[in-house]
């Protein structure tokens, strides 16, 4: 942990808010710290990470603009009223800060930083830039898991209206293909790749056979409706059943345009924040969950940062009581 190059420690700047009585509003519970140097135990603490790295959006021909979406979330995030569970504690563990197109290194650094947290007992909550991040944290997580005895199952959950399962061109990866290369590093037996939220008219059909391929499980953005049901909501849990640990990954333009304007790839067709709630409580409540992230926004085309106060919403979905 100490010789990471792209590494930013935290800014207490980023964590204002409405003046009150103490204990009101989460940026009076946040600690902001340099991991390099935080000793402290890290067991039952949400640890904040920022990815700003535009590189893997700018190679899959992407609007750029992500990388300055950590510090938008954060500043929304910074206003919510507190109702932190009494086991959590809550830290910002700074940024990792990709420069030109150095998208490898920053993902190796990432990789660095989630299996040192996790090792530590801590909740990642990582907040991209492009989905590119995915790659960097699912390797953390996957290295983490060797050092474990027991050898437990990961199942990846992705609410996203894309596979990213992308084949990368000439080796060099982008935002559209850290799934095919989570499977390439983990093998048949131990990808277990959920997709919720999937668009026809996003996915070319070589991306639904690269799913069939790959054993990849997933339900149609139409087949979600407001609330899981149907189908939906069986497959799910049946996919959960069968793992025992989970990274959730959350592509904010999966949601429909009106939710999230802001993001690299907008849709009318996506899905509802109740939606992706109702996934985050059943998570919660199967104990199953081990890390999470939230990638794409573009603050850059962001109104009245609507997708800024989706993600912050959602973070504290993760991180209230019950």
């Amino acid at each position: 942990m100490n010789e990471l190059k792209l590494y930013r420690p935290a800014e207490v700047q980023n964590w204002q808010g409405r003046a009150s009585t103490p204990d009101q509003y989460i940026y009076q519970q946040i600690a902001c710290v340099d991991l390099r140097q935080y000793q402290e135990d890290l067991t039952q603490t949400a640890v904040i990470i920022g990815y700003c790295c535009d590189a893997g959006v700018q190679r899959n021909q992407g609007r750029i603009g992500a990388e300055s979406s950590p510090d938008a979330i954060r500043w929304q995030l910074a206003r919510k009223a507190n109702h932190l569970a009494d086991t959590i504690s809550l830290i910002d563990g700074g940024n990792l800060v990709g420069q030109n197109d150095n998208l490898e290194e920053v993902q190796l650094e990432m990789t660095e930083v989630v299996t040192h947290l996790l090792t530590e007992g801590a909740f990642p909550i990582v907040l991209g830039g492009g989905h590119d991040l995915a790659f960097a944290h699912g390797r953390g997580i996957y290295n983490w898991l060797q050092e474990l005895p027991d050898s437990p199952r990961l199942g990846i959950l992705n609410l996203d209206a894309h596979f990213d399962l992308r084949q990368p061109p000439n080796g060099r990866g982008n935002s559209g293909t850290p799934f095919y290369q989570l499977a390439q590093l983990m093998g048949p037996e131990a990808f277990n790749y959920f997709c919720l939220g999937i668009q026809r008219q996003a996915n070319p059909a070589e991306l639904f056979k690269q799913a069939e391929i790959l054993g990849v499980d997933f339900v149609l953005a139409e087949q979600c409706g407001t609330k899981m049901d149907g189908h939906a909501l069986p497959a799910l849990v049946d996919w959960l059943e069968a793992v025992d640990l989970v990274y959730l990954t959350i592509d904010l333009d999966g949601f429909a345009a009106h939710y999230a304007p802001g993001v690299s790839a907008p849709s009318p067709f996506g899905f509802s924040p109740e939606l992706a709630q109702e996934v985050i409580s059943l998570l919660k409540q199967s104990g199953k969950l081990v890390s999470c992230d939230l990638v794409e926004l573009n603050p850059k085309y962001d109104i009245d940062s609507r997708t800024a106060r989706l993600a912050a919403g959602l973070i504290t979905d993760l991180i209230y009581g019950a």
